[in-house]
């Protein structure tokens, strides 16, 4: 993921080769590989990284090899709507499948995103490249500094 410093602009790139923070702006992380992966990187690192970052503009960049199925790229446009009054931008690539881009249309356009299929729970190397990436971000992110409240 690559954000914008001094731009209120959200870049999304997941699928870098290793778990990396660059700078508080730019985060690399790969794709998971199962679905509760997905879940567990667009949960517990996208979504508070992008409202922390309140951008005007999201723009999803699905690049070649990008590696997300159409209900991953779809849940993932549809969840980062409420960000920016709604403003996403969604680029493919030339050679993607009429499929995606009909998918993104209508998920962007306020349609539900398709199943994501049979759920599965996220492999170790997705969760300890979650926790490093979160690890590294939390000083810097609010969103990030969660703790659990003792009530007495």
């Amino acid at each position: 993921m690559h954000m914008c410093p001094g731009r209120r602009t959200l870049w999304l790139n997941i699928g870098g080769k290793e778990a990396a923070v660059l700078s508080m702006f730019h985060v690399s992380t790969p794709l998971p590989v199962m679905t509760g992966g997905f879940l567990s990187c667009i949960l517990g690192l996208v979504l508070p990284l992008a409202y922390g970052f309140q951008p005007d503009l999201v723009l999803v960049a699905l690049g070649p090899g990008h590696g997300l199925q159409g209900p991953h790229a779809a849940l993932l446009s549809a969840m980062l709507r409420g960000l920016a009054g709604g403003r996403v931008l969604a680029l493919l690539e030339e050679d993607s499948t009429p499929q995606l881009a009909g998918i993104l249309a209508r998920v962007l356009h306020g349609e539900a995103p398709p199943s994501l299929g049979p759920s599965s729970m996220a492999s170790p190397e997705d969760v300890q490249a979650l926790m490093y990436l979160r690890g590294q971000l939390e000083p810097q992110w609010k969103m990030l500094q969660c703790r659990p409240h003792l009530v007495a």
